[in-house]
């Protein structure tokens, strides 16, 4: 079994029906495992209900074909919830159309999969950090990355959509308040670990 950088340090977002105050974050009950590749359902499901985990981040950008679907099944039927992950840095700005149709795919299969092989949400991991533009023109890559993670929850609809959010974003202001309040908006449940290093610039 492979998990490269399955463990990331985020602020986990969720735009749930249950939602904290407007700017509040609130701890989730569960610890996540983010996986970006794996052999075998089986063996997946038995290493997350082994490590006691109740929420897993399973790649799915690739689409939700027979391998997806078996270990959204699988996962799901040991009682541990599946939200479909993807990710790219560039979603944030010149490529905020491919997030979108990461997000439209995984409410399609949503909408057709069975009763006990459905998500719990979709997961997306952008960082924008990442481009050489954040450092050159910071305030606009910010702001499109806000707007393309609006555009992502309209089109995720009933869904519930997370990002991971690094627990630096606190400390940027944009607008009046912090890039990560501003990323997560009023409708959110969160959780954030305290590693990482911020870009220098």
């Amino acid at each position: 079994m492979s998990f490269p950088g399955a463990l990331v340090a985020a602020l986990v977002i969720s735009a749930l029906p249950a939602p904290a105050a407007a700017g509040t974050p609130t701890e989730l009950d569960a610890d996540a495992l983010w996986v970006w590749s794996w052999e075998g359902s089986g063996s997946l499901t038995d290493f997350t209900v082994a490590a006691g985990f109740e929420r897993v981040y399973l790649y799915a950008q690739g689409g939700f074909g027979p391998h997806v679907r078996a270990a959204i099944a699988d996962l799901g039927a040991a009682g541990v919830a599946v939200e479909a992950l993807g990710g790219e840095r560039r979603w944030a700005t010149v490529r905020r159309g491919g997030m979108i149709g990461f997000v439209r795919s995984a409410r399609r299969y949503q909408r057709r999969a069975p009763a006990d092989a459905r998500l719990a949400g979709v997961h997306v991991d952008v960082e924008p950090y990442a481009l050489r533009a954040w450092d050159r023109h910071p305030r606009r890559v910010r702001r499109e990355y806000l707007a393309a993670l609006r555009a992502a929850r309209r089109a995720a609809g009933p869904l519930p959509l997370a990002a991971d959010i690094p627990f630096w974003f606190d400390g940027i202001r944009l607008g009046g308040m912090s890039l990560a309040a501003a990323a997560t908006g009023p409708r959110t449940r969160s959780r954030s670990w305290p590693t990482g290093t911020p870009p220098t610039g």
